[in-house]
């Protein structure tokens, strides 16, 4: 919900989009 907010809330970069999907995929990889 937080990262929704976020995208939401502000004007998406290309950069923080991949940075966003990074941080999701490594939380996966981790758990």
């Amino acid at each position: 919900e937080a990262i929704k907010a976020k995208i939401i809330n502000k004007p998406v970069v290309m950069g923080d989009i991949i940075e966003i999907l990074g941080g999701l995929k490594n939380e996966l990889l981790i758990k």
